[in-house]
């Protein structure tokens, strides 16, 4: 019993769990059939009523439709017919979207203003003794500068006439003069005031200083409401309007609200008072010399007179420091004015070098690179640091007279007349400021060495070693400078629109002294590169000129007829281009006595002196060597380096060296293509056979030639190719022309056989422009050395 009660004693508090537990399982168990969403498990009917036969299918667990159920449930899904709904579809925008429209340029869509807008106060009686000096002056540091004038009685056309070329110039037709002021302030509020940060107006006789003026609105921030100027009275707070006021565009909109009330309330007979009641009603300021911490100066000269004052004036801090003086009388102290403050500012610029160079040498020792990161001279971009020996920029070792090996080509070369004049304005520097620091004791004797590098981020550095006299020792003495001639500031030249779609007039010169070869090989180079594309070949024509002599030789007359033969061929295989729009034309010109007249400055001016009457007056001229062999890439540049009168283009080509040179004996046949290679061929320097230029151009400096030599009576009968004159000389007579001359890679010239240079009427210049050719043209030194030694034995029994 006692065990009974133990038992009973330690599950009396787990047996009524388990129970709970297994009930609940039993209860899951019975209920889990009946929880389906079509079927409640409602044991009463609709009447509350206690339903056995519910309880029987309860008890059946039978909770699937009938067949009947079924059947009809299949045949609604078989009769279903979806319907579209279509209404207020599809959906369009509220509002539809406006195109939009950007502006030309990008600063209006940025809103970016000009800094500085200048208006003076004017008369007509002025307007031609000081408008042309101020807005000369002005227009160095302001977009736009604007003189207005009050005259009745003047209309538009006669203030044309009397309004100086250059100025601009606004006249209200009202003759009251004191509301002047406020028509100029209208005028610029309505044009200028979105386009503009500062508004400055003066008066005719007052001098502005513009850089000082550009460095002040430099400083000042737009974020404020300025009105600045000088206080004559100390009693008052009004601007003076003679000496200058300076007004930001805040301020002038303020004003433009009040305009009305300005204008009625100008009773005062000082335009100055007018203008500062004006601001103070509408803008609620008083006149201020001073902004961002910088105060501005100016300079009465009522009883100026500039010859007798400007000595103690030069030490007076605040005239130097003045940014205008005003009530000037005449023109001429103006331009005193001008040259005295253009000396000051520049003594104040190097004094600023000065300042800066000796902060610069005091911190340089605590950058990252140490001292070593200083160079000379201050202020100068770091030398060029090569990252390969190709990279390595040479020097060019030179003496008064002669250049050292300037090129991978020459030896020795005469130097230049601009060459000798840079040496001598060095040398003669150089002296001056040795004399200046070691009392003149020094004269020069003569250049012992001189070296030149050429450094594209900095310019130009020279070492020479100076012989010279030193007058103390009364001994030569050997003295070694280093000097820096740096990069002026980079400046865009404005050029003329050309486009690509211009035509070209290509001309080809054949002569007697030309063989089956050349002719062959251009004729399928211009078929393979211009007549074989479209697009190409109806932007060029071709004028194959022949020079032949009075009695052709049988090997003469063949090529001659071999020319005639391969014009014939393409013209007919492109016939549909030759008929339209690629010309082929022949013209055939007769020279007696060709072989005296070897030079091709003659065949040059000979050819266009003829062909120029073929073409238009604004037709495009390409003249080119038979060796030719170029790519459509050359003339797009053709036509965009050459620009009716502006611009004439002289390319260099890539001229091949001599093919049983820089290739193997061994090989069958040579490229199809020259390679730009330096062992395969050289840019060519010396030929100016290669020129295209507009034909109006030839005719206006052909024109300058013939006054030049005074023969323009004789202007139609006048020879240029019996002057000795090829078209690179013709072109320097006309300064109205640019001359360009460039490295083209896709200019390229097959090697030719070149004759004898040394032939009667040929100039010296062209005679030695001849004789490089003919060295440079074999091939480098190295494969004429091989060559050579290859050869030795052969040379040897000859």
């Amino acid at each position: 019993m006692a065990r009974y009660n133990q038992f009973y004693y330690n599950t009396r508090y787990v047996l009524p769990v388990m129970i709970g537990i297994i009930v609940g399982f039993a209860l899951s168990l019975l209920c889990a059939p009946f929880y389906d969403c079509d079927n409640n498990l409602e044991i009463f009917d609709s009447n509350s009523r206690f339903s056995f036969n519910r309880i029987k299918k309860l008890a059946r667990f039978d909770d699937s439709p009938s067949r009947n159920e079924v059947l009809q449930q299949q045949k609604l899904a078989d009769d279903f017919e979806p319907r579209i709904n279509l209404q207020g579809k599809p959906k369009h925008p509220s509002k539809t979207p406006g195109k939009i429209f950007r502006p030309r340029y990008a600063s209006i869509e940025l809103n970016i203003r000009y800094k500085l807008f200048i208006g003076i106060i004017s008369t007509t009686r002025m307007l031609t003794d000081f408008s042309i000096f101020l807005n000369q002056t002005l227009s160095a540091v302001s977009k736009k500068v604007t003189f207005f004038v009050n005259n009745a009685e003047m209309n538009e056309k006669l203030l044309l006439e009397t309004t100086p070329p250059g100025v601009n110039v606004v006249n209200f037709n009202d003759d009251r003069d004191f509301l002047l002021p406020f028509h100029s302030l209208k005028y610029v509020i309505d044009n200028y005031v979105e386009e503009f940060d500062w508004f400055y107006f003066v008066t005719d006789t007052t001098f502005v200083r513009p850089q000082k003026l550009l460095d002040l609105v430099n400083h000042l921030s737009m974020s404020q409401d300025l009105y600045m100027g000088n206080v004559v009275n100390k009693h008052s707070i009004y601007c003076s309007l003679t000496s200058g006021i300076l007004f930001s565009s805040s301020v002038l909109v303020k004003i433009s609200s009040k305009m009305e009330w300005c204008t009625k309330n100008s009773y005062s007979d000082d335009a100055s008072d007018n203008i500062g009641r004006c601001v103070l009603h509408s803008a609620n300021l008083a006149c201020s010399n001073s902004a961002n911490g910088r105060k501005t100066v100016y300079f009465s000269s009522r009883n100026f007179d500039f010859d007798n004052s400007i000595d103690q004036l030069i030490y007076t801090p605040n005239f130097n420091q003045s940014l205008t003086v005003y009530r000037i009388k005449d023109l001429e102290t103006m331009k005193k004015l001008k040259l005295y403050f253009n000396v000051v500012e520049m003594d104040e610029i190097e004094k600023e070098i000065e300042k800066i160079e000796k902060n610069i040498m005091e911190t340089a020792c605590d950058t990252p690179e140490g001292c070593d990161s200083l160079i000379w001279p201050l202020g100068v971009p770091a030398p060029h640091k090569p990252t390969s020996r190709h990279e390595v920029i040479r020097y060019d070792y030179f003496n008064l007279t002669h250049l050292y090996f300037g090129t991978d080509f020459d030896v020795i070369t005469e130097l230049p007349e601009s060459y000798k004049n840079d040496i001598n304005e060095l040398i003669e520097f150089s002296i001056n400021n040795l004399n200046k620091k070691y009392s003149n004791r020094y004269q020069f004797k003569g250049l012992i060495n001189g070296y030149k590098q050429l450094d594209p981020t900095r310019g130009s550095y020279y070492i020479m070693d100076l012989l010279l006299f030193d007058s103390f020792q009364k001994a030569l003495i050997h003295k070694r400078v280093n000097l820096m001639r740096q990069l002026g500031l980079l400046e865009i030249m404005p050029m003329p629109y050309v486009t690509e779609s211009q035509k070209i007039n290509l001309i080809i010169t054949f002569s007697t002294e030309n063989n089956y070869q050349d002719v062959l090989r251009f004729f399928e180079s211009y078929q393979d590169f211009v007549l074989e594309i479209k697009e190409i070949a109806e932007k060029v024509n071709l004028f194959v000129i022949y020079l032949m002599n009075d009695a052709l030789s049988v090997q003469e007359k063949e090529i001659y007829n071999f020319i005639q033969f391969k014009i014939r061929e393409l013209s007919q295989k492109y016939s549909s281009l030759v008929e339209t729009t690629s010309r082929i034309l022949e013209i055939n010109i007769l020279i007696a006595n060709f072989s005296l007249y070897h030079s091709e400055s003659y065949k040059q001016m000979t050819v266009i002196e003829y062909v120029s009457r073929k073409i238009d007056q604004d037709g495009l001229i390409l003249m080119a060597l038979p060796c030719v062999e170029f790519k459509s890439e050359f003339l797009n540049r053709v036509r965009l380096s050459t620009i009716k009168k502006n611009q004439v283009f002289f390319p260099i080509p890539f001229s091949e060296y001599m093919p049983s040179v820089i290739y193997p004996s061994n090989m069958t046949y040579f490229p199809s293509e020259v390679e730009i290679n330096k062992n395969i061929g050289y840019f060519n320097t010396h030929t100016y056979d290669f020129v295209s230029f507009y034909n109006s151009d030839y005719k206006e400096s052909r024109d300058v030639f013939i006054s030049k030599k005074n023969l323009s009576s004789q202007n139609n009968s006048v020879k240029l190719y019996k002057f000795g004159l090829d078209l690179y000389d013709l072109f320097k007579q006309n300064k109205n022309l640019n001359i360009l001359r460039a490295t083209d890679q896709a200019l390229k010239c097959r090697w030719f056989l070149m004759k004898n240079c040394d032939k009667p009427r040929v100039s010296e210049q062209e005679r030695q422009r001849c004789f490089s050719q003919k060295e440079n043209s074999l091939g480098t030194k190295s494969q004429l050395a091989i060559h050579l030694m290859k050869n030795y034995g052969q040379i040897n029994k000859n």
